[in-house]
């Protein structure tokens, strides 16, 4: 095998990169990522993410932790309901049957917290860097010199698994991302039976899409009892 005596680096310990060392590691592979985070519990995780059979559960399955997923993940949170900005309903997924967990076009769901936690379980212990906030990278001899706040440290293969403001992007290709036109702003709502109990009941358990105009608003159900929302605003431009 190509990576065999080699040292993989896998910067970012999001879903992406902590499923890509579970699958090396499980071919024998040498890994570690480094995680800017200082520690698992240090922020909150965002939304539910829904896994699709082609991708997100057949990476879980070929890790072998389809049994870990279907005991955390979470049924009806995949429930949406679509509005406008008063609220009226027009369409809503809670008046179609619940479907099983298995083969088909069911898209299961599952909050990032728990995801990332069953991710991180499953790796060897000390796989995990934390407080490694990467500032740069250079060439060194076959592979590569890492610069963290904390420390240097040599890989053979390095891997961006580092989000949508990648520092290791310019190093692979010069295209730069270009901003959308829509600014979202991302929060949560803790214990929304209690401080939001009109939106919790609208949401119930699952995901609402409100849109007006160039606006719009995502509520998302969580495990915990909270929600978690995204304003979004369209830009105004000049044409």
């Amino acid at each position: 095998m190509l990576l065999t005596g080699k040292t993989i680096a896998i910067v970012g310990g999001g879903p992406g990169g902590l499923t890509l060392a579970r699958l090396l590691q499980l071919q024998g592979v040498s890994v570690q990522v480094y995680e800017r985070d200082a520690d698992r519990t240090v922020r909150q995780q965002g939304a539910t993410l829904d896994l699709h059979e082609e991708s997100g559960l057949k990476a879980l399955e070929t890790a072998g932790l389809i049994a870990a997923f279907h005991a955390r993940y979470r049924p009806g949170a995949d429930k949406t309901r679509l509005t406008d900005e008063q609220g009226h309903i027009y369409f809503d997924d809670h008046a179609h049957p619940e479907a099983p967990f298995g083969p088909g076009q069911y898209r299961p769901e599952i909050d990032r917290g728990p995801l990332r936690d069953l991710l991180i379980d499953a790796l060897e212990p000390g796989t995990i860097k934390w407080d490694a906030h990467f500032l740069s990278m250079e060439p060194q001899g076959a592979g590569w010199q890492l610069h963290f706040r904390n420390g240097s440290h040599y890989a053979d293969v390095v891997v961006a698994a580092d989000g949508a403001n990648s520092r290791i992007r310019p190093l692979i290709t010069g295209i730069r991302p270009v901003y959308s036109g829509i600014t979202i702003v991302e929060g949560n709502i803790y214990h929304a039976a209690k401080n939001a109990p009109n939106l919790h009941a609208l949401v119930a358990g699952g995901k609402v899409f409100a849109f007006g105009g160039s606006n719009s608003i995502i509520l998302s159900a969580k495990g915990d009892g909270s929600l978690s929302f995204y304003t979004g605003t369209g830009s105004q431009r000049t044409w």
